[in-house]
């Protein structure tokens, strides 16, 4: 979980969640697009491309839900209401360190798979490291770690 030592009040609350999983189901928007659209966000944030693969193949599926999730969970990629989890967003930031990222990329949507991505981009490579306390302290260390 992105920033479970740092993280501090406040954030993104789920207001209108139900309402934007709603929007994003009945768009339409495919895992191809979605991964597309958090990829975009991810790099032109200063994500470290070598990273990018490990997330939206092991650490993304690990904290939200895998392609496999079974209603009413869907896959992580559809980036849904996690707001009842104590997190913000699939990546499950603490609402403290959204705060803080979505601060410094000006992207604050934790519906939006863009903003998802630029958030993770931004805070990945601003703590000390993606697999330690702020970031990301069990799911990393799934899959094949880079």
């Amino acid at each position: 979980m992105a920033g479970t030592t740092g993280g501090g009040e406040g954030g993104e609350g789920g207001a209108g969640g139900a309402d934007r999983q709603a929007s994003i189901a009945a768009s339409g928007l495919g895992r191809g697009d979605a991964i597309a659209a958090f990829s975009a966000g991810y790099l032109e944030h200063g994500g470290n491309p070598a990273w990018l693969t490990h997330f939206v193949e092991d650490v993304l599926p690990c904290e939200g839900f895998g392609d496999d999730a079974e209603p009413p969970a869907e896959p992580w990629w559809r980036f849904g209401d996690y707001s009842g989890s104590g997190y913000v967003s699939p990546a499950q930031f603490a609402p403290g360190s959204w705060a803080t990222a979505s601060a410094a990329t000006g992207r604050s949507d934790p519906n939006n798979g863009y903003d998802v991505g630029a958030n993770v981009g931004w805070w990945s490579t601003h703590i000390s490291h993606p697999g330690g306390t702020g970031g990301w302290p069990t799911c990393w260390w799934e899959g094949v770690v880079p």
